[in-house]
């Protein structure tokens, strides 16, 4: 118990300047959003271990946005289990063959993208225009993103 006292203490608190991070209540909540102070993960205690980085997290879920920017060069190639070929043979939802990026998980409206940015959303990432930062960012916020579609979209 005192190691860990003594670890948490020598933590040094790795900050994030994504618009919307003051949103995201779940992961650093100070009271001027919602909910009670300090009911939260303490994101930005975790980021001082380990963000991710050299983690796959599947998304399972009915895909993800593949061309969102705060998942850029981080997904990898899916697994759709709904949407397959159509070919007559009774198999089309049972098809677990990888399917190509830019295919049929590409779901830029759905749950699994909100899915995945909770969970991966980059962290720091600028603004197209170089004029700051955007987005939220995401609990393993360097780790890869396998989607798995399971459900329809």
């Amino acid at each position: 118990m005192i190691m860990l006292i003594i670890l948490i203490g020598s933590i040094a608190i790795s900050q994030t300047y994504d618009e919307s991070f003051p949103e995201q209540w779940g992961h650093e909540n100070t009271e001027d959003n919602i909910g009670t102070l300090d009911c939260d993960i303490d994101v930005e205690m975790a980021w001082s271990i380990s963000r991710g980085n050299g983690v796959t997290i599947a998304i399972i879920d009915n895909g993800i946005d593949i061309e969102h920017p705060e998942f850029a060069g981080r997904i990898l190639q899916g697994y759709n289990f709904i949407y397959a070929n159509d070919d007559d043979d009774n198999t089309d939802y049972t098809d677990t063959s990888p399917i190509p990026q830019g295919s049929v998980c590409n779901y830029p409206t759905s749950h699994g993208t909100n899915v995945a940015g909770i969970a991966v959303a980059a962290r720091n990432n600028l603004k197209a225009d170089g004029s700051g930062y955007e987005g939220i960012a995401g609990v393993a916020c360097e780790a890869n993103i396998l989607p798995v579609v399971i459900c329809p979209g």
